[in-house]
């Protein structure tokens, strides 16, 4: 989990990027009434104009309430326990233990 503040902004844009990719898919499948490849390309469109908003959403309004409140919809809550929450962890985890690593291995004078 974040450390610091830089650590808690790749977090936010990560998790932001799979839970807001991942509802759009899911707006445009229920829309359309299928889940095709055309979605998961649409999908991409709204993604440009979306994460932003739930950037700034999340990073400075809703991420100081939902330490205090929990209040999550049905799907949005098993995708982030289930999928999203693991996947960014586990990029943030490598992501992180590498740059720790990289100043470790410089050679010795």
């Amino acid at each position: 989990m974040p450390k610091t503040k830089f650590q808690e902004v790749i977090f936010t844009i990560l998790m932001v990027f799979v839970m807001v990719y991942a509802m759009i898919c899911y707006n445009i499948a229920l829309n359309t009434g299928a889940l095709t490849n055309a979605v998961f390309v649409s999908a991409f469109h709204e993604l440009i104009i979306m994460a932003p908003i739930a950037f700034i959403l999340d990073f400075f309004i809703v991420g100081k309430i939902a330490h205090k409140t929990a209040l999550n919809f049905p799907a949005a809550f098993f995708w982030q326990l289930c999928y999203a929450g693991p996947f960014v962890r586990a990029i943030f985890r490598l992501l992180f233990n590498r740059l720790a690593a990289a100043p470790a291995q410089a050679p010795k004078a």
